[in-house]
């Protein structure tokens, strides 16, 4: 039997699967999706957050308390802590070793962006589950993906299902704030995660608006993270009697120049493959345009149309821009100082000298002090490949048949830059499918759909079995 018709094989025998596993309103679900939605509501109710000890210790304990409890040794699961108050989970699901090939990895977070209660409509650490979703702090961010994770090895374990080489889970305690896990885990323990390749529950995933899907992304680059003080002084005096050199306005004159700035644009293969793809689902002069960019020498005229769209201008250049200000001492007194943060998202092959060159040269002021407060961290691109597609093209053809998938280097950071950065190339495949318009990861209400969340853990069961059957590649 060849690779194709195996991968159709399992691929049609899971979309049945999948497709009968629909629940109305008032069923009672299935013994799987009972247990992963026990799994997703534990995880919500930890308050896995920055400051508070202990949680994501506790979070990943459960975890692990779970997957013992299903079969697995002790020396497959482990919770390891890099730093006091946090604990990461490493769990690896044993395959039979045939593929001859190393593990792949499987990515998710614990910890998540803190939510007052006072502020949400319901309690951000309780799971509630209205009108079709599910709401609370990590539901998109990540505690879906660390739950359907979770759910897919409790599902092979329960099933006898081998993989043709090993499987590993890694659920990281800070992912959100210093990402010190992940890159504690690749120095001191490396052993424990080396892979061949890295996939990633925290980026990627499908895109809807409304009920009409739009695309499904692959995420396989990000940009990279450098942020700037700026900052102007002055001799000060009484405000009674103003100068010209006041320190708030070399500031403000300042920030006006870098607002009107654009940085080159620049493509790389993800950006290419991503507006190629793009252009097949616009239309007009907006597709015109992206396929255009695509090619090899990209036009100042359609750079110029896309770059209106503050999305796909984030994908064509590094940008910088304020994001908080401080100035002055007291109301009655000319300022003595005055600054800005300036956080810059650079490409993935740019470089920290020539973005502070140019900010220097775009602020142009005699008496700027210029400072990087956050250093990046750089990571390459990772290579496209025909397996991960053809295993994603699997799991969303299980749901949306024909989705156009769209490689994409997303504009924030995970964890899985550091992963690229140790040589894992690394992609971002979320499960989780949500409305473009309805974005609520870090805001009030986090929610998702109840159906996509149940969708997701049968795409990674799709996906993974794709990825692992023994099939001659």
């Amino acid at each position: 039997m060849t690779f194709i018709t195996i991968r159709r094989t399992i691929a049609l025998a899971l979309i049945v699967t999948f497709s009968a596993g629909g629940v109305r309103a008032g069923e009672a679900l299935s013994p799987e999706r009972q247990e992963a939605r026990a799994i997703f509501k534990e995880l919500i109710e930890y308050r896995t957050v920055a400051g508070v000890a202990d949680t994501t210790i506790n979070a990943a304990n459960a975890m692990a308390d779970r997957l013992k409890a299903a079969g697995f040794p002790d020396r497959d699961v482990q919770v390891l802590s890099h730093k006091a108050g946090l604990g990461m989970l490493v769990v690896r699901y044993r395959g039979d070793g045939r593929a001859g090939k190393k593990p792949i990895l499987l990515m998710a977070h614990l910890d998540v962006v803190d939510a007052l209660k006072d502020d949400w409509s319901l309690d951000p650490f309780k799971l509630t589950e209205r009108d079709g979703y599910f709401y609370g702090r990590g539901t998109g961010d990540n505690k879906g993906g660390a739950a359907a994770l979770v759910a897919t090895f409790l599902r092979f374990k329960a099933e006898g299902y081998v993989p043709d080489r090993d499987l590993i889970i890694v659920l990281t305690a800070d992912e959100e704030t210093t990402a010190g896990s992940i890159k504690w885990l690749l120095k001191k323990k490396r052993k424990l995660v080396d892979s061949e390749y890295a996939l990633n529950t925290d980026s990627g995933g499908g895109a809807r608006r409304g009920d009409m899907p739009i695309s499904f992304s692959m995420q396989a680059s990000e940009k990279t993270y450098i942020t700037f003080v700026a900052r102007f002084r002055n001799a000060g005096g009484h405000s009674s009697v103003p100068v010209a050199d006041n320190a708030i306005y070399h500031l403000a004159a300042a920030l006006g120049r870098l607002s009107a700035h654009r940085f080159p644009a620049k493509m790389n293969e993800v950006t290419r493959a991503f507006f190629a793809e793009q252009a097949k689902l616009s239309e007009g002069e907006t597709s015109e345009a992206m396929a255009d960019v695509a090619g090899p020498n990209p036009t100042l005229q359609a750079l110029d149309l896309l770059s209106e769209d503050s999305y796909f201008n984030a994908l064509l250049r590094t940008t910088c821009v304020a994001t908080m200000l401080q100035a002055g001492h007291a109301e009655n007194a000319l300022p003595q100082m005055a600054q800005a943060t300036i956080n810059c998202r650079m490409l993935p092959d740019s470089d920290a000298e020539s973005i502070e060159a140019t900010l220097r040269e775009v602020l142009d002021d005699p008496t700027l002090e210029l400072e990087v407060s956050y250093p990046p961290t750089f990571g390459p691109s990772s290579p496209l490949r025909d397996d991960v597609l053809a295993a994603v093209r699997l799991a969303v053809d299980a749901r949306y048949p024909g989705l156009a998938i769209v490689p994409d280097m997303s504009t924030g950071a995970t964890d899985g830059l550091y992963v690229r950065n140790a040589g894992i190339p690394t992609y971002g495949v979320a499960g989780l499918f949500g409305d473009i318009d309805d974005g609520r990861a870090h805001g009030r209400d986090e929610r998702v759909g109840v159906e996509d969340f149940y969708a997701a853990v049968e795409h990674w069961e799709i996906l993974l079995k794709a990825l692992t059957s023994g099939a001659e590649q």
